[in-house]
């Protein structure tokens, strides 16, 4: 089990484009144009070192479900950078927001931190032997993965 949760580090440089972490969690949002989507997205690249995935994409790195990635969010234990599209807008005279629904990723490295533990609970407690587990960690993943043709995919897919 990891001694310390190695948490992702935003420096206070990078904090005026990726936001101020939210009181009590790792969140961090912030809202602008359409236009400054890709310098934020370069901004999570550069302070996680290109290791992020999205909250669906978690379940590829650990073993839990997405109420279980949230409720690790609210709580404080894994670092979220979110970023809403906002264009302010005007009809006939009238000004208003159009909202969209967050691009959100996480940093897959404190995924990754979270595996081990929960991996090094598992052998405490007895649900998996050391020996199965260094089995796993030094199989071949080419002995699992095969290319599948594309016509047998599709094939696949119809049902």
């Amino acid at each position: 089990m990891a001694e310390q949760f190695k948490y992702v580090e935003v420096p206070p440089e990078m904090r005026k484009i990726l936001g101020e972490p939210w009181p009590g969690t790792r969140i961090y949002a912030v809202e602008g144009p359409a236009d400054f989507v890709d310098r934020w997205a370069e901004a999570v690249e550069q302070v996680t070192d290109g290791h992020m995935v999205s909250p669906g994409g978690a379940q590829l790195v650990i073993p839990r479900s997405r109420s279980s990635v949230q409720h690790r969010i609210q709580r404080g234990q894994l670092t979220v950078f979110m970023y809403r599209v906002v264009e302010r807008k005007s009809f006939l005279g009238f000004k208003y927001e159009l909202r969209e629904e967050p691009y959100i990723w996480l940093a897959s490295s404190e995924l990754r931190e979270w595996r081990e533990d929960i991996v090094y609970e598992g052998v405490r407690d007895g649900k998996i032997s050391q020996a199965e587990l260094d089995r796993w960690r030094s199989a071949d993943l080419g002995d699992f993965i095969k290319p599948v043709d594309r016509e047998k995919w599709e094939d696949d897919a119809k049902g």
